[in-house]
């Protein structure tokens, strides 16, 4: 034994409390399945970004002086039991006095960002962040996201956008592919639109909708048949026959005062001699009323109109092409 036997019996007792310590934090930090959905907080340093609040929600801010954005989570689609992709919705910020002013006018569409992680089975790794490649919808924003899987192998998102200008409304499904390449759209579809807000009289009224299905192809590796189904409806709003006159009499300046005033003294004086004449006439018999013009009967309103088609995209190798009908949807 050596020269502080008391030294050797402390280092050990050291060392087996450290082993201890080490095997406990190793158990409460062994990996884990990867989570299903991940909140702004964890995504913000993953994005090399920080939580801000901005309206409703929370978002992530990223980049710096002038390009600064905010990023919020629209859709988590899982690629493997390892790996998601993340669809963002990107807009454009700016600092004015303190305050975040966005870039959400009615002409400026949402950015759409793609994020690959990967989950190590203790934490996220970011892969890829496609940022802003698309610019969907208007007001800042795009519309709902659906998944579907066109391939055994490949997963796709559907991005609805659109909006509504002068009583008119669109919707214009996008589709995009979640193969880690730069996000392109693959088919752009004219979804559905109304002019609901526009349809005032004397003029048809539109009401345009689609669904959609995928149809496996002939082999498993064949990319599945794009299939969508649309319903037009019209009628016809007649008008009421009469016409609006919103603006009202405008006041009368001194000129017309004055044609006033003279057009009342001719109009005296066309009285008197009407009266005269009147009066030496009066012995004469009355003449008898002409009969009053019966008004044309209203031509009646046309019948509605319907259409249905069923429209088919087969998958080219780069993009989704339509092989048989056309689409029916009304453009605004």
């Amino acid at each position: 034994m050596g020269r502080h036997p008391w030294r050797q019996g402390a280092s050990v007792s050291g060392w087996v409390a450290g082993a201890a310590i080490l095997w406990m934090a190793g158990c409460s930090n062994k990996p884990g399945p990867m989570p299903g959905q991940i909140d702004v907080a964890t995504l913000a340093p993953v994005l090399g970004g920080k939580v801000v609040k901005a309206g409703d929600e929370e978002e992530v801010l990223v980049g710096q002086n002038d390009e600064q954005r905010f990023l919020a989570v629209r859709a988590l689609v899982r690629l493997a039991p390892d790996r998601v992709a993340l669809v963002l919705r990107g807009q454009r910020v700016y600092d004015n006095d303190g305050q975040w002013q966005r870039a959400d006018g009615h002409a400026e569409g949402g950015e759409l960002d793609v994020v690959y992680l990967q989950w190590d089975g203790r934490r996220w790794q970011r892969q890829q962040h496609h940022a802003a490649a698309l610019m969907l919808g208007s007001f800042g924003e795009f519309g709902k996201i659906e998944t579907l899987q066109p391939a055994p192998d490949q997963q796709a998102v559907i991005v609805h956008s659109g909006g509504t200008w002068q009583g008119h409304s669109v919707d214009v499904a996008t589709m995009v592919l979640l193969d880690g390449r730069k996000p392109e759209a693959v088919l752009d579809l004219m979804f559905a639109s109304d002019n609901g807000g526009a349809c005032t009289g004397n003029m048809w009224c539109w009401s345009a909708t689609s669904s959609w299905r995928l149809v496996p192809g002939k082999s498993p590796k064949e990319w599945a048949s794009f299939v969508v189904s649309q319903k037009l409806d019209e009628h016809y709003e007649p008008g009421d026959g009469t016409e609006a006159d919103d603006e009202g009499d405008a006041p009368m300046d001194g000129e017309d005062v004055a044609n006033a005033e003279e057009a009342a003294s001719a109009a005296a004086a066309a009285a008197a001699a009407a009266a005269s004449a009147s009066a030496s006439a009066a012995s004469a018999p009355a003449p008898q009323p002409a009969p009053k013009p019966v008004p044309p009967a209203k031509p009646a309103a046309p019948p509605d109109r319907h259409k249905a088609i069923e429209l088919v995209y087969r998958w080219n190798g780069h993009h989704y092409v339509l092989k048989s009908g056309h689409n029916i949807v009304p453009g605004v």
